[in-house]
């Protein structure tokens, strides 16, 4: 971990669809996270893709077992903001954008605050109206391989500049 992560801090690439990383808090492994936009297909798909960007980042890691993996959805807005709003009587506090792990404990707790009427406390840059409807979208994200070919175009189009 000296040698790979010098630092101990969290990393992120610019690119749409880049890694992010950073090593545990007893400083024995890598967290790795990033977006493959499996929907369906093969279960392993999102483990072989985070280990070949693990590879990409790390080469000296490519025979390094990996000891845990996960995948899901990640609740986004089209304004990829998260936000804290009221309707129908129920608050909601969603749309992380895969910041869950930072962004859910601050607005969770200004959430619980606006349900207990604490005021001041509940207030939050956050507080937004609810999500505009999005046409043609019953729960299944059929748009997302189209929205992530789009990021990976923008990715290609960056690089291609970047060398030139």
């Amino acid at each position: 971990m000296a040698r790979l992560m010098p630092k101990r801090m969290m990393m992120i690439e610019g690119r749409q669809l880049g890694f992010y990383y950073r090593p545990t808090p007893d400083g024995k492994r890598i967290l790795l996270g990033g977006r493959d936009s499996s929907r369906v297909g093969d279960p392993a798909a999102p483990k072989l893709f985070l280990r070949r960007g693990l590879v990409n980042l790390f080469p000296e890691l490519e025979n390094v077992r990996l000891s845990h993996t996960w995948f899901g959805n990640v609740a986004m807005h089209r304004d990829m903001l998260p936000r804290i709003f009221e309707k129908d009587g129920v608050v909601y506090a969603t749309g992380f954008c895969g910041s869950g792990v930072v962004w859910a404990p601050w607005i969770g707790t200004r959430a619980a605050h606006k349900l207990l009427g604490h005021g001041e406390q509940a207030r939050t840059a956050f507080d937004f109206r609810p999500p505009a409807f999005i046409p043609l979208y019953r729960g299944n994200p059929w748009f997302m391989p189209a929205i992530i070919q789009g990021y990976r175009m923008q990715d290609r189009i960056a690089l291609y500049r970047a060398r030139r």
